[in-house]
């Protein structure tokens, strides 16, 4: 009959997996001998500080766009500062909601930069 369900669906369709795409396919019985839970909770993290960063610099690239011309270090990395201050965050330090949008940022930013307040 058929292969298990992790060997068949991994050998037979070679590309790059999500946790969620595994376990609608599979039971963790089918996974577990060959990874830990571990090992898949670490992927899966993984995937999205991956996934997190693309956004970021997305959102970055299209702030750049919006401003017409490119950010420099400080204000990259005054902005980031912003989005992290004023995106609300669980006791777990994980966000609640989405980012705020970065041109928002940049208006507090230079809200902030007008008024001589450090950022």
């Amino acid at each position: 009959m058929g292969m298990r369900c992790y060997n068949g669906f991994m050998e037979n369709e070679p590309k790059r997996y999500t946790l969620d795409d595994i376990l609608t396919r599979c039971t963790l019985a089918d996974i577990i001998p060959r990874y830990t839970l571990d090992d898949l909770i670490q992927r899966q993290e993984a995937l999205r500080i991956n996934d997190n960063v693309s956004e970021i610099d997305e959102r970055l690239e299209d702030l750049t766009e919006y401003l017409g011309r490119e950010l420099t270090e400080d204000e990259t990395s005054d902005i980031l500062d912003i989005v992290d201050e004023y995106t609300p965050k669980g006791d777990d330090g994980n966000y609640l909601v989405e980012l705020i949008p970065f041109n928002y940022a940049w208006e507090i930013y230079e809200a902030k930069k007008s008024i001589g307040k450090n950022i």
